[in-house]
């Protein structure tokens, strides 16, 4: 079975709809956990709708400004190369539960364009300049050829400046890495996104990293840390007050520990969320709470 084209605009709702239920391009690096911005047990959450799904990284000016520059990227590559690439959304379903928002696809020469403009302070603009392809969109490339069973990806990057009197941003420089199609990475590739797929039906939680707070909501776990809560705030309002610190410091360590031994020996993770608490352990083996 191979790939169909979505005829859906891309960055609309619909698009978003089919991206949540789908193992999307940029889903690749977090399930392969070479993403610097999300975890498999955060992915999962989103997939599951027990986060709200961000579709795609939280704006920012250089994201933005990127999003805004990708059509004339996409219109300068199509000059130098002399082809067409539109951009184009594909689905594919023989694996698992597949998409691909590429950038621009030529069909006659299997060739995935993924563009990126960035500015010249940019990790990835130093990697293409050196002939390399980032490792945190290297598994977004290989995901995307294969859902378009590309021959190959051009890893395109425009480099955005300001320049003229007017001082307007605009690309000053370009640079371009041709990335073959992978049998071995692809392979490494699907096996994960096949097996992330079936968590997310079934509904069994991802390996936790380091970076992920474990949202609990078991009854052992919102009680005790329903205490825990009580008791923090009991003791904010005495320090205020300065009566009966003591006492209340004294019953708050109690509880506090009974939760550090429950996220130590029975969770098992020093990042732990229930009821608006959050219970961490720090570098330095120092557990805090933070109410929010």
């Amino acid at each position: 079975m191979g790939a169909l084209k979505l005829d859906i605009n891309q960055n609309t709702p619909e698009w978003l709809a089919e991206r949540r239920k789908r193992i999307g391009s940029s889903d690749a690096p977090v399930i392969a956990n070479a993403s610097p911005w999300s975890t498999p047990y955060q992915l999962w959450q989103e997939k599951l709708g027990i986060t709200p799904f961000r579709g795609r990284r939280t704006a920012s000016f250089a994201i933005e400004l990127g999003k805004r520059f990708e059509p004339a990227a996409r219109a300068l590559y199509e000059l130098m190369s002399g082809f067409d690439f539109p951009a184009i959304t594909l689905t594919r379903d023989d694996i698992c539960p597949q998409i691909a928002s590429l950038d621009g696809f030529n069909e006659e020469r299997r060739i995935n364009l993924e563009i990126k403009c960035v500015q010249a302070n940019s990790p990835t603009w130093a990697k293409a300049d050196a002939g390399f392809v980032p490792d945190n969109y290297l598994h977004q490339c290989v995901h995307q050829n294969f859902v378009a069973d590309a021959a190959e990806t051009h890893f395109f990057v425009a480099k955005l400046g300001r320049a003229g009197g007017d001082g307007q941003f605009c690309i000053l420089d370009h640079r371009l890495v041709i990335l073959p199609r992978s049998e071995e990475l692809e392979k490494e590739l699907m096996i994960l996104e096949k097996g992330f797929s079936e968590m997310v039906k079934n509904k069994i939680r991802p390996p936790l990293s380091n970076a992920d707070t474990l949202v609990c909501d078991d009854q052992t776990t919102v009680l005790l840390f329903s205490r825990l809560k009580a008791a923090k705030r009991d003791l904010m309002e005495a320090e205020l007050k300065g009566d009966g610190v003591k006492e209340l410091k004294a019953i708050f360590d109690e509880i506090k520990a009974e939760a550090i031994d429950l996220c130590e020996y029975e969770i098992k993770h020093h990042k732990v969320h229930a009821i608006g608490v959050d219970l961490r352990k720090d570098k330095n083996g120092v557990w805090s709470v933070v109410i929010n």
